[in-house]
Parts: structure tokens; C-alpha cells; sequence
């Protein structure tokens, strides 16, 4: 069977269309992917009375990083973060806290 190309302009043009629909997409899926790559630290005051589980729980419920962990994980996680080998805590320690950017 032989093919005639009737027209070459078009099927250029065809061509790079689907090319650019490709490359668009997957453009737009690898930034969504990696959006929430980049780390950085926020600082909690400790005031009297907090404890880790309540500054773990508020975390759990406000910071990206923490959302669907568990509770037990978040303490692990400041406590090695700060290098603490106790829960104990006391006001005015300064705790440095991941959050996403």
C-alpha cells in the first residue's frame, strides 16, 4: 500500500500541536508534583503549660507537613527535630517546627 502525503504543511503543523499538548502536560503534572517540595523551619515558644502532645496536636491540625500523621509520629519528629531526648519542655525554649513552603 502506498501513501501520498497530500499535504505536508498540515500534517506539520498536526504534529507540533500534539507535541506542544504533550510537553504542556507534562509541564503541568511534574510542578504539581514537586510543589510542595521545599522545607523550611518555623519557631513555637514554649509558654507555660504547653506540652509536646498539645503543640504536636495543634501542628497535626494546622501545618501541611504534619497533616494524616499520626500524633505519636509528630512528637518523635519535633523531640529528634530539636534534639530532645525527653518530652519535657519548659517555657521560653524555642522549638524550630518543618513546615512546606
Amino acid at each position: 500500500m502506498k501513501v501520498k502525503l497530500v499535504n505536508p504543511k498540515r500534517l506539520f503543523m498536526s504534529v507540533s500541536i500534539i507535541i506542544g499538548i504533550v510537553v504542556g502536560i507534562v509541564f503541568f503534572i511534574s510542578t504539581n508534583s514537586f510543589s510542595y517540595s521545599e522545607i523550611t523551619y518555623k519557631t513555637v515558644t514554649v509558654v507555660s503549660g504547653d506540652t509536646l502532645w498539645n503543640i504536636a496536636s495543634a501542628e497535626q491540625q494546622y501545618n501541611s507537613y504534619y497533616s494524616n500523621k499520626d500524633i505519636r509520629y509528630i512528637i518523635e519528629d519535633i523531640k529528634n527535630k530539636n534534639g530532645l531526648s525527653k518530652s519535657s519542655i519548659y517555657a521560653g525554649d524555642v522549638l524550630m517546627v518543618p513546615v512546606y513552603l
